[in-house]
């Protein structure tokens, strides 16, 4: 698989780089652009003009390396699944109606005819597999991501106006073209940050037909699950993982569930604020059901393959499938560390839905050694807690 283009102005000694690890910008913290349809002269004067940019409060750009406390140890070998209410099996249905028990067990057990229906679940924009899939070996890989981005106005637009935001232009001169803003920002900052423009676009049409108010915590675990693997993957030796590809496979390793509450959207609403049925019966169906379904549905939009084997092996087996798929295992269970961090300023966290893990200590003992990330764990979680505002500026998007 290509890997994310990366190149003039993302490579150390760029402009774009520089201030990349200076601002710590998170991919998808972006310019919301009031966009009118148009002319592309109007679209540039509004990216100039009223960009509205979603900037997490600025950190240590330089976060120490500390060993894994006591604190952290706790956190992460509880599992994000202590967020919800109750672990007793006895509780496992709290909340559902009695025909909810035989609808998911159907739903459950049939999850490979709804992976057979295309319609169920509309397709994310092709233009974001196209992201994906850019080849840094193209004799001009700015160029083409350029070109991608330039085929959707309104998301030309928005990063136009990133690239003319004060953080990022300074005293500098305006640009007018994505090439110019390409340059400025860095390729895997654009890269990121387009890819959750149109990530939302996707989800926020979901939302229409559903749970707005579940896909919007849901959405908020993705984008917390997508941060923390970015970051994971930043502190990664030898390249082992693309941050740029681990931030999308964070953001749709769980795209199973949300087809599910497609397909039975009052029942599958109530399972999943029950916390998810942990210890019933129902449990294990739903583990297996939405990490097959995610994958199948994944493969049939022709994303990078190693995300559809993040979507199946995410519970079962991660340690087993590739340095992507331990990273995204890990940021997952980060859920709970994240939202208890001092520098983390979220909006009553403790209503949002994290995770549909069951607890899994030795798993994440050996995640931590296979990655060799355990003595940075407070950097990590203090790096994604420091971009609490683009996380939660960008869970509200879907509800735009």
């Amino acid at each position: 698989m290509a890997r994310p283009v990366s190149g003039l102005g993302g490579e150390p000694g760029g402009a774009g780089y520089a201030l990349n690890r200076r601002t710590g910008l998170a991919p998808g913290t972006f310019a919301l652009i009031l966009v009118l349809p148009s002319q592309a002269v109007r679209i540039v004067r509004l990216a100039l003009i009223i960009p509205v940019l979603l900037i997490p409060a600025l950190s240590s750009r330089n976060p120490r390396m500390l060993p894994l406390t006591g604190h952290m140890q706790e956190l992460l070998m509880t599992s994000a699944l202590n967020d919800i209410r109750s672990l007793d099996p006895a509780e496992s249905s709290a909340g559902l109606v009695p025909e909810d028990e035989d609808v998911l067990a159907a739903l459950f057990e049939n999850w490979d005819r709804y992976a057979e229906i295309g319609t169920m679940l509309r397709p994310i924009s092709p233009l974001a597999i196209s992201l994906l899939r850019l080849d840094p070996e193209s004799p001009t890989p700015l160029r083409d991501l350029a070109k991608i981005i330039e085929s959707d106005p309104i998301l030309a637009a928005r990063m136009l106006g990133l690239a003319n935001s004060v953080v990022f232009a300074g005293s500098s001169k305006p640009v007018f073209k994505i090439g110019d803003a390409i340059t400025r920002l860095g390729a895997d900052t654009v890269l990121t940050a387009a890819f959750a423009q149109l990530a939302a676009q996707w989800l926020r049409g979901v939302s229409r037909t559903t749970d707005a108010s579940l896909l919007h915590d849901l959405w908020f675990e993705y984008l917390v699950t997508a941060h923390s693997a970015r970051e994971i993957a930043r502190r990664l030796p030898d390249d082992q993982v693309e941050p740029a590809l681990a931030y999308a496979a964070g953001l749709l390793h769980d795209i199973g569930t949300i087809a599910l509450i497609c397909a039975q959207p009052e029942p599958m609403s109530r399972f999943v604020r029950s916390g998810y049925g942990f210890g019933g019966p129902l449990y294990p169906r739903f583990v297996r059901a939405h990490t097959l379904l995610g994958a199948a549905i994944l493969r049939r939009w022709r994303t990078p393959g190693e995300i559809a084997v993040v979507a199946a092996c995410h519970h079962e087996q991660p340690l087993l499938s590739g340095a992507l798929a331990v990273t995204v295992f890990l940021a997952d269970h980060l859920h709970l560390a994240v939202l208890d961090h001092d520098r983390a300023l979220f909006e009553n966290p403790s209503t949002l839905v994290q995770g549909c893990f069951n607890p899994a200590g030795e798993r994440l003992d050996a995640a931590l050694a296979t990655l060799d990330v355990a003595d940075q764990m407070e950097s990590i979680v203090g790096r994604v807690a420091a971009d609490c505002q683009a996380i939660e500026l960008l869970a509200k998007a879907i509800r735009l």
